[in-house]
């Protein structure tokens, strides 16, 4: 037996998976991204104020004009004193001297301290390079007039404001000149600064593009339900044995109320019903009937019996299917030639019922209680001469007990002599401990997953209580997958729907 506890891998993300999970979400990206830069760019249009900006470049000449040449001491200075320029722009001299020489108190028509503050919130200064010899203003507002008006100011007194900050009765050295390097002549010279609808548009595209692809990605990270064989094959160790597709028949009376949409999307609430209850036969799709033969040979293959195999087949919540998995996996091992024994051994909520006829009241509680004798009693032929079915018979208050109690150890070895096969439908394996007790009687269990109902934390618990009483995992069986579309958008199944497809008319 497997006494392997640690049987979920780890999640690795790489290039495949993020190239999945944009592959999955494209259409949603896409619509994400178009959005966002519309809205953006329209933002950008209707409700930010239009800024106006004009930069001036000044040039700080050499310090010693009257010399013939230059020298690199002479150039660090004036790059220094360039940096010093910068640094005064941002500070009131430069404003105040724009303000006192050019009126511009009047102009704005407010007092002299609010024109000065003003001033200085539309000038900003910088240079290019650090050892630059040239430093530029720039000179910003909402009102192109304002900014004309003070950048001409700024090209006017800049040349004196450096020479009262680098000159000093104690200095005997000449001020440098500061001939511009670009000037505002005009209006026209002025150039709009924002907003700027193709930036915006940009942002928006790159903004919805990055955040539409992350949030696809958290939520596919943390989605822990289960879509396709991929999504056990990327989770746990053990392999999937079977993918049964969707079953959906127009002839169905259930189905007749759905549109096809709607049955394809498997609506939740409905469509387990329709899914329920289905012996395959001759007018099953072939798509089914194929699934349910290639579950047959894995299984087959998935252990080293010498003698008669005993399969218990659980899930971990109800739901998956897991009745009309068994019921048919059975037959399809009775049209083989096999000997099969079908045993329904959930004996708290029995469905046989609902899928074979023939049932009668008595069964396999019975068996264990001592009410019936032999499995001869309570075993009935159904379908096939070599499928035959032993029901729970009456529900007793004790399922779990009787499971694991030495009658039933002495029931699997008569079956055994008896049967070429034992399939033993089993509670889900979370809602009650029956389907863990009878893990000494059965070589192997076999696991249901239901795509867009099970989840991979739920198989987790599972395959870990399957590993603490020791039990055999044979693998999975991905129950009513989408033949067309898997969990990353992939048509993975299309060796089934080259033949057929799941949904038919009889």
């Amino acid at each position: 037996m497997n006494g392997e506890i640690n049987e979920v891998k780890e999640r690795e993300i790489s290039f495949s998976v993020l190239f999945k999970v944009f592959k999955k979400n494209i259409f949603i990206i896409a619509a994400a991204t178009l959005v966002l830069a519309i809205l953006l760019g329209a933002y950008s249009v209707v409700f930010q104020d239009t800024k106006y900006t004009a930069k001036a470049e000044f040039l700080v000449n050499n310090i010693l004009p009257t010399a013939g040449y230059v020298t690199t001491q002479m150039t660090d200075a004036a790059a220094t004193i360039a940096s010093t320029c910068v640094e005064v722009s941002t500070k009131d001299i430069l404003a105040k001297k724009a303000v006192e020489v050019h009126e511009l108190d009047l102009y704005f028509g407010c007092p002299e301290s609010e024109a000065v503050k003003y001033v200085m919130s539309m000038i900003s200064a910088g240079k290019t390079d650090a050892d630059s010899q040239i430093f530029y203003v720039n000179v910003t507002s909402l009102e192109p007039a304002h900014t004309y008006r003070v950048i001409r100011a700024v090209q006017d007194v800049m040349p004196d404001v450096v020479k009262t900050i680098t000159t000093s009765e104690e200095n005997s050295v000449s001020a440098p000149s500061l001939p511009l390097v670009t000037k505002v002549e005009t209006e026209k010279d002025i150039r709009v600064l924002s907003p700027s609808p193709i930036k915006m548009i940009v942002l928006g595209a790159a903004l919805g593009a990055v955040l539409s692809y992350v949030i696809a990605f958290i939520i596919f990270i943390n989605d822990k339900k289960v879509y396709d064989e991929e999504s056990i094959t990327e989770n746990f160790k053990q392999p999937v044995i079977g993918a049964i597709p969707q079953w959906v028949s127009e002839s169905d009376e259930e189905a007749q109320k759905l549109s096809r949409k709607k049955l394809l999307a498997r609506d939740v609430s409905k469509s387990l019903r329709i899914f329920k209850d289905k012996l395959i036969d001759e007018k099953t799709p072939f798509a089914i009937t194929e699934s349910f033969k290639q579950l047959r040979t894995n299984l087959s293959y998935s252990i080293a019996a010498e003698r008669c195999p005993v399969f218990a087949i659980t899930s971990d919540f109800s739901g998956s299917g897991k009745s009309t998995v068994s019921t048919n996996l059975a037959v399809s091992f009775a049209l083989l030639g096999k000997k099969t024994l079908l045993v329904e051994g959930d004996m708290r909520c029995p469905d046989f019922k609902h899928i074979f006829s023939e049932m009668s009241g008595v069964g396999l509680s019975d068996l264990l209680s001592g009410n019936a004798t032999s499995s001869s009693e309570v075993a009935f032929s159904t379908i096939n001469e070599n499928l035959f079915v032993i029901s729970s018979g009456r529900i007793p208050p004790n399922p779990s007990e009787l499971l694991g109690s030495n009658k039933m150890a002495k029931l699997v070895e008569e079956w055994r002599g008896t049967y070429d096969v034992v399939l033993i439908d089993l509670p889900p394996i979370h809602d009650v401990a029956d389907a863990s007790v009878v893990s000494s009687f059965v070589d192997g269990y076999v696991l249901i997953a239901r795509c867009g109902h099970s989840d991979t934390s739920a198989l987790a618990d599972a395959i870990g209580t399957i590993n603490k009483v020791r039990g055999l995992i044979c693998g999975f069986v991905v129950n009513d997958v989408n033949l067309k579309v898997g969990r990353n958008g992939n048509y993975k199944y299309k060796r089934y729907s080259a033949y057929g497809t799941a949904y038919t008319k009889n």
